[in-house]
């Protein structure tokens, strides 16, 4: 039987801050899946301290112990679960239980293949439904990622934010309401994981090449180059993972991510 007292952490002490308090980390919606009030609130709290480590990889995720600290009964806990599970966020072993999920390499390169055909797709409709004020709000979020890059130390959180919103923005410009659901959820990756992209200069150049590109087919109608350059970009995110797995999560080092 599933134990029911507290998390099983491997040992690190669980911190009884509400998950994701220690980041401002921009939420998430809840899939329509998620029914209750309760259950979305639920999501999203798990989500955010999946995202911020709060929650990390291998750990196991009991009914009990998470009720307790979100301030609610098992049931919505329970809900959230299950649609973390069915995002290929967490894993639902037998006689084990809920546990956050770890990305294997194959896994990567499959989860990227599809977000390059999701986020190819949702450029090139954007490129030929995007209206004036949508374009003209992209690229000011592009001017505003710009000029943080050229800040001297760059907030490495506020890319992040710009980065998001930049691709939301092409996303809610394809004008496919599917799109918008699906597409935030496939192939996440965790906070800090993300700290470590946006923390090498080489990276943020290279995105910030990627970023003007989409950027200019996106304003010149081109749809065949937005799509093609949105790929790319989203093939170059997995190239990263998979120099961040084999330096950094298996060799239990420092990546030189600028070489």
């Amino acid at each position: 039987m599933q134990d029911s007292g507290d998390v099983d952490t491997g040992g690190a002490a669980v911190s009884g801050a509400k998950p994701g308090a220690e980041h401002d980390v921009d939420g998430v919606e809840a899939p329509s899946a998620v029914t209750s009030v309760k259950g979305k609130e639920a999501y999203q709290a798990l989500h955010r301290g999946i995202q911020t480590g709060h929650y990390p990889a291998g750990m196991r995720l009991l009914e009990v112990k998470l009720a307790d600290e979100l301030g609610m009964s098992r049931t919505p806990v329970r809900e959230a679960i299950r649609q973390l599970a069915r995002d290929g966020i967490v894993e639902i072993v037998p006689n084990r239980g809920a546990t956050v999920r770890g990305w294997t390499p194959a896994e990567v390169e499959e989860a990227y293949a599809l977000r390059a055909v999701l986020e190819g797709f949702c450029a090139s409709r954007a490129a030929t439904r995007m209206d004036r004020a949508a374009v003209a709000r992209l690229t000011e979020l592009h001017a505003e990622f710009e000029h943080e890059l050229g800040m001297e130390q760059p907030d490495v959180e506020a890319l992040i934010r710009l980065n998001d919103q930049f691709h939301r923005a092409i996303v809610a410009g394809s004008g496919n309401a599917k799109a918008m659901e699906v597409v935030p959820h496939a192939a996440e990756v965790s906070r800090s994981i993300k700290r470590a992209f946006w923390s090498s200069h080489r990276i943020r150049q290279t995105a910030l090449v990627y970023h003007r590109e989409i950027v200019q087919a996106i304003r010149a109608g081109d749809p065949i180059r937005a799509e093609a350059v949105a790929r790319s970009h989203v093939f170059s995110v997995k190239d990263f993972l998979f120099d961040y797995q084999r330096d950094v999560l298996d060799a239990g080092k420092v990546a030189d991510l600028d070489t």
